[in-house]
Formats: structure tokens, sequence, C-alpha cells
């Protein structure tokens, strides 16, 4: 096999750019290997053997013999000459390629050779907010010369990111470059001031250049900073809203995703603790989110945490004391209220869970209503695989594309939408058996009831998007019951009411 290559003249200072298709001109020696045997070596220079000069440059033609077959070729070129039959120095461009060679027959082979990083500088642009907050990040690479490697790169540069615990790297956006083309970014789905260091490795013939950057500024925010406040328009969705009807010592907050026509909520569910925390769960973001008691969502929250891998869009939150209970159309994550860590994960035929719209959880159970079947699954608090659930469902049951769930001493209770009531099933209910209660009609004022959750005084709230009003119901909930208080509610928010919950409760 014929090798045929030019090393450029060296310029009088070092600048500017070089493409991938060169030489460094430092280049003394090539090394050329194919996996077998010692590496053929050729020294290149003016009065080398095979090279010739011409202007400053260096023309070389060497000829080497190569096994036959599928061959993984490595070409080094280094900045010292060959000494006892090896190439010496340091490599200054490489590349490594899948060639094959045929017997009887000329063999020609392009390759490109990549630049060896030596050094790098790093910058942090604009830091940009429309529907999330970004900034790219600008990593330069330079050879052993001094030269911007514009092109590939003889090994692959990785960027990572500590700091923030909102910011991330983009998945959208390369982070492991391979030529001086690809732009990673950062981003947050919040407003905040940035404080960490991004960085950036590359490793060539066993050496390692690490270059860093701070990362300062502010990310803009908007009012409700949550989940990708803003749709291509310029449209508010995905924000929250806090209701305090009457005062906040002597009545319960609601918390309602918000929705608006048009649009599409990033936020399908939010769950008070017995603290007063309000956990989020972030379509947009693919998060769970603890905002402090008394939150207007214009603060960061308190902690955040990813939906684990593979994670379906959540439709609705529960907690309790340690866990968090994330609802999927078929699937319930359970993670550690502490740090986010997956402690569970309920999914599979045998948990009937069918376009599973709300969940609540009580110290033995979760309990999950099912939009899309027109039932009730009741798993144990301990449920982890494909755990099949008791299932309250059928004819009897009256249950028609029920939308929420909550429980409280005694009973589950169902916003039933489709029939516009809220119905109330005991606890040790199976099967296609009766409700034990029924609220509803006009004297309730309901129309399309989506939501349900207690106060601490056991009033029953409904949120009802046919009104979009939250409905008190009375604590005794004896006949048919009328409403004793219908907070209304702004904008058109209580179509993504799944999400209500009261506190205290």
């Amino acid at each position: 096999m014929t090798l045929n290559l030019r090393v450029p003249a060296r310029p009088a200072a070092s600048h500017g750019a070089r493409a991938p298709q060169y030489l460094s001109p430092a280049t003394q020696s090539i090394s050329v290997s194919d996996g077998t045997g010692s590496p053929s070596a050729f020294t290149v220079g003016p009065s080398a053997p095979g090279c010739s000069a011409s202007g400053g440059a260096v023309a070389c033609t060497f000829t080497l013999t190569m096994g036959l077959g599928q061959r993984t070729v490595t070409v080094d070129a280094r900045d010292q000459p060959v000494s006892g039959g090896v190439a010496q120095g340091t490599v200054v461009s490489t590349v490594t390629a899948q060639l094959f060679v045929y017997e009887g027959q000329a063999n020609a082979f392009n390759v490109v050779l990549g630049g060896i990083v030596a050094d790098m500088t790093l910058s942090v642009g604009t830091l940009l907010f429309w529907d999330r907050s970004s900034a790219t990040v600008s990593v330069v690479a330079k050879d052993p010369d001094g030269y911007v490697v514009a092109g590939r790169y003889a090994a692959p540069i990785v960027v990572t990111y500590t700091g923030n615990n909102h910011v991330v790297l983009d998945s959208y956006a390369p982070t492991t470059l391979t030529d001086s083309t690809q732009v990673p970014n950062v981003f947050s789905p919040f407003g905040e001031t940035l404080s960490g260091t991004v960085t950036a490795t590359v490793t060539n013939g066993g050496t390692t250049v690490t270059r860093s950057v701070p990362l300062t500024g502010t990310i803009q925010s908007s009012t409700f900073a949550l989940s990708n406040t803003y749709n291509s328009s310029g449209t508010w969705y995905g924000a929250v809203d806090i209701s305090t009807p009457i005062d906040r010592a002597g009545q319960p907050n609601v918390v309602i995703p918000k929705q608006f026509y048009g649009g599409t909520s990033k936020i399908e569910g939010v769950a008070f603790d017995a603290s007063g925390n309000v956990i989020v769960a972030n379509a947009g973001s693919m998060s769970v989110t603890i905002h402090a008691p008394g939150t207007t969502f214009t603060a960061l929250p308190v902690t955040s945490f990813p939906l684990p891998a593979g994670s379906a869009a959540p439709t609705a939150v529960a907690v309790d004391t340690t866990r968090i209970y994330v609802l999927t159309a078929d699937a319930i994550e359970v993670l550690s209220k502490s740090n986010g860590s997956l402690v569970a994960t309920v999914s599979g035929g045998s948990t009937a869970l069918s376009g599973a719209s709300s969940l609540a959880v009580d110290a033995t159970s979760i309990y999950v209503v099912n939009q899309t079947s027109s039932s009730i699954g009741v798993f144990p608090l301990s449920a982890n695989g494909n755990v099949a659930p008791t299932v309250i469902g059928g004819a009897a049951t009256g249950l028609s594309a029920p939308r929420g769930i909550t429980v409280d001493g005694t009973s589950i209770w169902v916003a039933n939408t489709g029939a516009a009531d809220v119905r109330a099933f005991a606890k040790s209910a199976s099967g296609n058996v009766a409700p034990a209660r029924m609220l509803g009609g006009a004297a309730a004022g309901m129309n399309t009831p989506y939501a349900l959750g207690f106060d601490v005084g056991g009033n029953l709230y409904v949120a009802d998007a046919g009104v979009n009003k939250v409905l008190v119901l009375p604590a005794a909930r004896q006949g048919p019951p009328g409403a004793t208080q219908q907070i209304a509610v702004t904008g058109n928010d209580v179509m993504n009411g799944t999400g209500m919950s009261v506190w205290p409760n």
C-alpha cells in the first residue's frame, strides 16, 4: 500500500484555524498500524527517504505492507523523527479508520486526520428565555501548534455541568463533541441566578486536557416560573393558580393547575403534604418540584427531582410522609421524598391501569381512578411491579369517565365526570358494586366535576370544569347536598383540575 502525505510549511506565527485534512507542520514522523505486529514508521523531512521539499512544505511517498481483508488502521503524526524503527514524540494529529485491503490490486484510501486537542477555551453565550431558559456553550479547541481545530477532533471532547440543581445540559444538543461544528447548551426550566461550572475534557494518547468556565448571570423568569410557562405564541400555560378562600387562618388553600384554551398544560398534578409544602408534577420538564408552604410560585422550588428515565408524562401526583407517587396513564412511579430516587414502579398488564387520571394514598393503599375503563384500582402501599389491584368497576358502580379521586377515613370518593356527580365506595368494596353514596344534581351545582379534596374539617371540595368553580360541600354530606360555598376560579383553570389539592387536610 502507498501512503502519500504533504506537510505544510510552518507559518511565522501560530494563529488562525486549520481544517481537519491536515498534518501539523510539527510532523517529523508517521506511524501506521493495522493492529498486527509492530507499526510501520517513517521519518518526515526535506532530506528523509521518499520526501522532497518545495516552498517550505514537504511531500512524502511511503510504501508499506498490510494484511488482506478488513483492517482497523491507525495513522499517527508525531513531532519527533523515527528512532530505533519507532516514530517518536507527541502525537500531533491522528485517525483510526476501517479499511478493506484487496489482494492483487492497487489499494487507495482517503483518511481524514483529526486534530489533537492540546488546549481549549470555553465561554457561555447570552442567557435567553422563551419556552425554556438556555445558554450556548462555545468550545474552541486548539492543536499543539496553537491553531484552532476547524473540523474533526482526534478524540471527542466531553462537556459536563455542575452547580444549580435546576440547570442541566440540554439533551437536545450534543454533550460529546466530535467536531468543531457542534455546540452544547445549558438550560433551566426555572428563572434563577446561576452559579456553577461548565467543564470540557478530552484525552489524547493518555494525556487529558480539562478546561472550565464559571456559569454566572440570571436566567429570566416569569411570574409563574414552572415547567415551560410559554407556548410558541407567547400564551401563558402550565402555571399554577393559588386560591385562598376567605382567609388563610380560617380556611384551607386550594391549588389548581392552569390551562388556557389553545394551550396545553404542562403541570399535570399538584398535592399538599402534611406540612403545607406543594408537590408539583411537571410534564413539560419531566420533573417533580417541591415548593415551600404559602408559596405563590414566584420563588424557586425547595427541591427538584427529574422523573425516572423512560417515564411517560405524569397525569397526577400524591404524597405521604416519605414518598411521592407519580401517576402516568399506565404506571405508578414511587419516589423517595428526600432525594427523588426510584423506590418502586407499578406497571404491566395485571395492574389494569387504563387511562389512569388521578390517584390518592392513605396509610395502607394507593387508589387510582381509570378514566378509560371507568374503574377504580386499589393497590397495597408496598406494591411494586406487575401487581393486580382490587378493582371496583362495572355497570352497578355507575362510573362514567371518572377523573378525580380522594379518600377519607372510610370511603373512596370519585369525581364521576361523565355522570356529573360524585360517588363514594367503601374502602373494602370490590367488583361490580353500587356506590355507598352519591352526590350531585342541580342542588349541588355540579356540571363537570374533575377533582376532589377534603379539608381538615371534613368538607368536600369539588373542582368543576363546567361551572369553573370549586364547590365546597358540607362535612355531613347528607341528602342531596347544596354547596355551602362556591369559589370562583380565574381563567378556565378547572379545565385541568385533576391536580387540585386542599390544605390543611
